[in-house]
């Protein structure tokens, strides 16, 4: 099990990436956008995008 913590900046963008293991994505403010699988999200900090979000 792996942990990192991270502040980010508004409008900062994480580069695309994949690897072998699932991940938990949380944003303790704030809104998240998520674009997975070709879907298009926004995640307030109530709602989780899990591991396999649909394609």
């Amino acid at each position: 099990m792996y942990f990192r913590a991270a502040n980010l900046p508004a409008a900062a963008a994480y580069p695309r990436h994949r690897h072998p293991w699932g991940e938990f994505v949380y944003a303790f403010s704030g809104v998240m956008e998520l674009k997975l699988a070709g879907s298009h999200y926004l995640a307030p900090p109530q709602y989780e995008v899990p591991d396999g979000a649909p394609a």
